[in-house]
C-alpha cells in the first residue's frame, strides 16, 4: 500500500539537536537558515511511504521474511521480534525534490545545505 502525506510543520527542536545544539541556543544566522530551510522543505517535500505486513521465521542468520530475500541479521532484531510471527516493513522518502535541492545547495551554499540535512532526519 503506497501513501502520500502533506507536511504542514517540522520539528525544529529535533533538527537543532541533529545539528549539535543540545542545550545551547543557535545564533541569529542559524535561526535564519532554519527558517529558510524549513520553508524550502515544506514547499518541496512530497513525502511518501509504503508498508506491508510480512510473516517471518527466525534462524541462525537472523530474521528471514517469508516470500522475500530480506534477512535482518543480529540478535537485537531477534529479541525485538520475540513472540511475534509477523512485522510491518516500511519504506519512507520525502522526495527526490529535496535531494535535488540538496545537491544544488552543496555547490552554491554549503551552510544552507548543512541546515537542510537537519530537516531530513
Amino acid at each position: 500500500m503506497e501513501k502520500s502525506i502533506k507536511l504542514t510543520s517540522l520539528n525544529r527542536k529535533e533538527a537543532l539537536r541533529y545539528l549539535g545544539y543540545k542545550k545551547n541556543a543557535p545564533d541569529e544566522r542559524v535561526e535564519e537558515l532554519m527558517d529558510e530551510c524549513e520553508e524550502l522543505v515544506l514547499k518541496t517535500a512530497v513525502p511518501r511511504f509504503i508498508y506491508k505486513k510480512l510473516d517471518f521465521t527466525v534462524n541462525e542468520d537472523g530474521v528471514a521474511f517469508k516470500n522475500t530475500s530480506m534477512v535482518l541479521p543480529g540478535e537485537s532484531i531477534k529479541k525485538h521480534l520475540y513472540k511475534c510471527d509477523s512485522a510491518i516493513c516500511m519504506a519512507v522518502t520525502i522526495s527526490e525534490g529535496i535531494d535535488r535541492q540538496l545537491r544544488v545547495l552543496q555547490l552554491t551554499d554549503m551552510a544552507k545545505a548543512w541546515c537542510l540535512t537537519a530537516w531530513q532526519v
